[in-house]
């Protein structure tokens, strides 16, 4: 190997460690987005002299609002809290999804420690939503991932959730999400990020603030 490559291979290498992750740091988080909700809706049809109902699947488009707190409890492991409020509109229909969230995550330091690349991890959370028309209010989600370390402030970061109604077992979805971080200095970061769900192809894609205070 030219003493080139390897002092390139080197450089590199020592840039990965020095990244900052964002599991096992301290951090709040600002959000804003676009969301989309698809909604069973009735609207009243006239044809000729009859007048009916019709009931249809809509897609309502809106913004969402997102808070969150991650707080590192051991050398391995994070809790993430999340608290978001989306609004939705389809004409002179409109509804609402308030969202509290509570994850437990792993991080395989270890694996990190001998790639240099990458932290997988896993989790487990409940979470509480409420839409307009819908019973169904208490979740439990397993979910994985891992951080990809590109460069010294890049840090990209694919997962994919599963959720469980905990009121009717047969309602369950998969949520694939990812998220493109810029660690712009050792407190101050922006993220874009996107998610969708499979079965009920509900999705999010924006813009994250997050601000570490250690």
């Amino acid at each position: 190997m030219k003493p080139r490559s390897l002092f390139c291979i080197l450089l590199v290498s020592c840039t990965l460690c020095q990244a900052k992750a964002r599991l096992g740091n301290y951090y709040f988080g600002f959000a804003v987005g676009r969301a989309e909700y698809p909604m069973a809706i009735t609207e009243t049809v006239t044809d000729s002299n009859t007048t009916r109902q019709v009931t249809s699947m809509k897609k309502l488009d809106g913004v969402s609002f997102e808070i969150s707190l991650n707080l590192p409890i051991s050398l391995s492991s994070d809790l993430h809290f999340k608290l978001a409020r989306s609004d939705f509109s389809h004409g002179n229909h409109s509804s609402h999804l308030n969202e509290a969230k509570l994850d437990y995550l792993y991080r395989f330091n270890q694996v990190a420690r001998d790639s240099r690349l990458f932290l997988p991890f896993v989790g487990l959370g409940v979470q509480y939503a409420e839409l307009k028309g819908s019973k169904e209010k208490f979740y439990a989600n397993a979910q994985t991932g891992a951080e990809f370390v590109l460069t010294d402030s890049l840090v990209f970061t694919p997962r994919i959730r599963y959720v469980n109604s905990l009121l009717d077992y047969a309602i369950n979805d998969f949520e694939f999400g990812a998220s493109m971080t810029w660690l712009a200095s050792k407190r101050h970061a922006l993220a874009l990020r996107y998610s969708k769900s499979v079965d009920a192809q509900n999705y999010f894609a924006g813009l994250e603030y997050l601000y570490s205070w250690k």
